[in-house]
C-alpha cells in the first residue's frame, strides 16, 4: 500500500524521545518503501548503495537525539540518501525529505554546515568555479520557478549576504550564484535545493515514494553538477571564471557586479568582529577565548581573574543596516543559558554594542531561514568603546569596508 502523511505526524515533535520513535517508525516505513522502489531504477539504484555501510542499502532515518546535542530531542524527520560515491550519504551532496515540528518540510538535496561535509562543500565550490558566473546563473534559471535554492551561513557575523531564502531558481541574479559558490567553500554554510512544499500540499499526496522518485529525478541534472558527477552540455564551454585575490573594496564590488568573491573576505570579515571583541574583554580585564572552532554556539568564553567563566559571547560584526539575527541553536542556546550568554555586536573600529541576555531583552522576529533578527539590539545594547588600536596591518586590510556608524 502506498506511504501517505497524515495530519497527526507533525504532533510527534513534543521533545520526548517516546514520542519521536512514532514518527521515526513511519519514515522506517516510507524508506523501505522507497528502496523497493529506487532499487528497479536504473539510475536511482545507485543511490540504494553506500560503500562503507554494511546494511542492505544506504538510506537513513534519525535518531531521537544528536550525538551533539544529546540533551535534546530532534524536532524534525526524514529519510535520507546519497549517490554511492559519497561513503556516508552524511558527509555529501544528500537528498533528505520529510518534515518539521512548525510543519514546514524540506524537499530535495542539500549539502550541511557540519564539519564532516567541509570536503564535499570545498570541492563543489572549487568545480563551479570553473565555469563562468554568468553562464552558470543562466543555467540555474533555466530550471524555472518551482525549483527554490536556499543557502545560510551559521557563521553569520561573517559576511551578511550569504544568505538566500528559498529563493525560485528562475529569478536568481549572478550575484546570488557569487554568494552561493563562495559560501560552499566557508566552514559553515549550508546550502538546499529543492522544492517549497507547504504541509498542507504534502498531505494531499497519495504516494509519497512515487513523489519521491519523480522529485529525485527533476532535481539529478542540479544534484549532478553539485557532486561533480556530470557536466551539462550547457556549460561545457564555460571555463575559466576563477578570480584572483584582491583588495577586500574590489572584491566585494565584483561581487555586486556578479563575480565570484574570494574566501579570504569572509575570513579577515569573521576575524576583524573577534579582534574587537577580544580586545574589549581584556581591556575589562577579563581573559577572552575564542571557541569559534568548538562545537558550541557562542563564540568566545570569557573568564574573570578567579579562572570562573563568567561570559559566554556570540559576535555579529555589522554594518549599518544591515540585520543582527541568530542561528536557531545559537538562540536556543541563548534561551537555555540566559545571562550568562551576551551578544556583541561591532559596528565600527571603536564601538560596539552588548546585550545581556539577548533572548529576553530583544524582540526578535523569526525568518524563513530560520534565525532570529534582533530589532531592537541598538536600543537595548550598553555602548562600549575600544581603546585599543588595530594592528597596522589589520587597519590597511579592512581600511575599505569598516561599518559606518549608525
Amino acid at each position: 500500500m502506498p506511504f501517505r502523511f497524515r495530519a497527526d505526524d507533525f504532533s510527534h515533535f513534543t521533545g520526548k524521545v517516546e514520542s519521536y520513535k512514532k514518527i521515526r517508525a513511519r519514515f522506517a516505513e516510507l524508506k523501505s518503501l522507497l528502496c523497493e522502489r529506487m532499487s528497479s531504477d536504473d539510475v536511482l539504484i545507485e543511490f540504494t548503495r553506500g560503500k562503507s555501510t554494511r546494511k542492505k542499502d544506504s538510506m537513513w532515518v534519525p535518531r531521537p537525539r544528536r550525538q551533539s546535542e544529546p540533551h535534546l530531542v530532534r524536532d524534525a524527520c526524514w529519510v535520507g540518501f546519497a549517490h554511492k560515491r559519497f561513503e556516508d550519504p552524511r558527509t555529501g551532496v544528500e537528498f533528505q525529505y520529510g518534515i518539521e515540528k512548525d510543519g514546514s518540510t524540506f524537499w530535495g538535496f542539500w549539502i550541511d554546515a557540519s564539519d564532516r561535509s567541509r570536503r564535499t562543500r570545498v570541492r563543489a565550490s572549487e568545480f563551479l568555479q570553473r565555469f563562468h558566473n554568468t553562464s552558470l546563473t543562466k543555467y540555474f534559471r533555466s530550471f524555472g520557478d518551482d525549483i527554490t535554492l536556499r543557502y545560510w551561513s551559521d557563521e553569520t557575523a561573517r559576511l551578511d549576504e550569504l544568505w538566500l531564502d528559498n529563493k525560485p531558481m528562475s529569478r536568481l541574479t549572478e550575484t546570488d550564484v557569487s554568494m552561493l559558490v563562495l559560501g560552499l567553500g566557508i566552514r559553515k554554510m549550508s546550502v538546499h535545493v529543492g522544492y517549497d512544499l507547504p504541509e498542507r500540499k504534502l498531505l494531499k499526496l497519495t504516494n509519497i515514494e512515487k513523489e519521491i522518485v519523480t522529485t529525485t529525478r527533476k532535481l539529478l541534472p542540479l544534484y549532478n553538477l553539485f557532486s561533480r558527477l556530470d557536466i551539462p552540455q550547457r556549460l561545457e564551454d564555460a571555463r575559466d571564471s576563477r578570480v584572483t585575490d584582491a583588495s577586500i573594496e574590489d572584491t566585494i564590488q565584483n561581487a555586486k557586479r556578479g563575480t565570484i568573491l574570494s574566501t579570504t573576505t569572509i575570513d579577515e570579515s569573521s576575524t576583524w568582529g573577534m579582534e574587537r571583541s577580544m580586545t574589549y574583554e581584556r581591556e575589562q580585564r577579563r581573559e577572552p577565548e575564542n571557541v569559534s572552532g568548538k562545537p558550541v554556539h557562542y563564540d568566545i568564553e570569557s573568564k574573570d581573574k578567579n579562572g570562573e567563566i563568567v561570559r559566554l559571547i556570540e559576535v555579529k560584526a555589522r554594518r549599518s543596516g544591515v540585520p543582527v539575527t541568530l542561528t536557531r541553536r545559537e538562540f536556543e542556546e541563548a534561551k537555555r543559558r540566559g545571562k550568562e550568554y551576551y551578544l556583541y555586536v561591532i559596528t565600527k573600529d571603536h564601538t560596539g554594542y552588548e546585550i545581556t541576555d539577548p533572548v529576553a531583552q530583544c524582540k526578535f522576529e523569526k525568518k524563513l531561514v530560520v534565525v532570529w533578527e534582533a530589532k531592537d539590539w541598538q536600543k537595548k545594547g550598553k555602548e562600549f568603546q575600544i581603546l585599543s588600536p588595530l594592528p597596522k596591518r589589520a587597519t590597511q586590510t579592512l581600511a575599505n569596508v569598516a561599518p559606518s556608524a549608525n
